[in-house]
């Protein structure tokens, strides 16, 4: 908002604050730079920012993958967390109704019968005591190389990192604050070594860290749900993280803000089997590749994405913001 200038005695101009748009860097867009920096450049927000006019259809296992975390987030749901768990899992269910609304009811049964089995299993398993669930964490980055300085843009645009958590517990000595991430989907569990390199939920302690400016963060309890596959599909890792760990993962992602903001970056590409079959850009980098004009094929198929605002009415959900402004510049984009 623009604001005006005021005149002081003495002839002295007082200058109002002005808010400056972020440069706002999400999990997603720093994981696509770091696979490939082309489709990073085309669908990052604070780059070019286009997604499909018709978005790919999404699998009814990740739609009730993603409805899955959000009954959790009512499971672990801080406010009712001492009520005896027959009273809450209605309501728990009825959170997996909303997030499948659109569902036949037989892809929904799965989640429900999961649900059921994950209230007679976790109860022995929850050794702590939720006090933050289904979080939207925005902090300013710290610049790598300089203390005491957050990075910038060349024309001052504070750079932010955006984040989600889905949970913050405190162990049952109620000392210290864990991260709790759900991690579900099909197939085998994770890999245990994985898990001890896995950057995202690192960096998502860092984060909360920076908002909270409390920085006792002691570890990260991953929750797997497998929607298919034989015996229990329920798993859960505690892994220790110290507080040098977690700082330095806060370097390693300003060191990584350093190179998106290089204006000499070589915007590659990196054709993977994994990443290409995730990927909507295929048939832009396609006509990049053959040499040919890809913004018709941009400005026909695709469109500019919306802004990640927090799901109305998710019971529990926050969002805690560090950085000074609500929008993030696209690249290109003129005053």
């Amino acid at each position: 908002m623009d604001g005006f200038c005021t005149l002081l005695p003495g002839g002295a101009v007082a200058v109002p604050f002005v808010e400056v748009p972020p440069y706002r860097i999400d999990a997603d867009d720093r994981a696509w730079f770091k696979q490939c920096r082309r489709a990073w450049d085309l669908g990052a927000r604070a780059r070019r920012g286009y997604e499909p006019t018709q978005p790919r259809a999404t699998s009814p296992a990740d739609r009730l993958a993603a409805g899955l975390v959000e009954a959790l987030a009512v499971y672990y749901y801080p406010g009712m967390w001492a009520w005896d768990r027959a009273v809450v899992m209605p309501i728990v269910h009825q959170a997996l109704d909303r997030a499948l609304r659109n569902a036949a009811p037989a892809d929904a049964a799965p989640g429900h019968r999961l649900l059921d089995r994950y209230a007679a299993w976790a109860p022995a398993e929850d050794r702590f005591t939720p006090v933050v669930v289904a979080a939207e964490i925005e902090v300013n980055v710290p610049d790598p190389l300089i203390g005491d300085r957050e990075l910038a843009t060349d024309d001052g645009m504070p750079v932010t990192y955006a984040t989600h958590i889905d949970g913050v517990v405190f162990d049952e000595d109620e000392e210290q604050p864990l991260l709790l991430s759900h991690q579900v989907g099909a197939g085998p569990a994770a890999d245990p070594i994985f898990l001890t390199l896995e950057e995202r939920r690192l960096a998502a302690a860092w984060a909360y860290g920076q908002s909270t400016l409390d920085r006792r963060i002691a570890g990260i309890v991953v929750n797997e749900v497998r929607l298919d596959g034989d015996g229990t599909p329920f798993r859960r890792t505690h892994l220790v993280v110290g507080a040098t760990e977690i700082e330095l993962a806060g370097r390693q992602l300003g060191r990584e803000v350093l190179d998106m903001l290089d204006a000499g970056l070589w915007l590659y590409p990196n054709p993977t089997e994994d990443g290409c079959a995730r990927c909507a850009f295929t048939g832009p980098c396609r006509a990049m590749r053959l040499g040919e004009d890809a913004d018709m094929l941009l400005r026909t198929g695709f469109r500019t994405r919306p802004l990640n605002d927090q799901v109305e009415g998710r019971l529990g959900g926050r969002t805690w913001s560090m950085g000074r402004g609500a929008r993030p510049r696209r690249w290109g984009e003129q005053d």
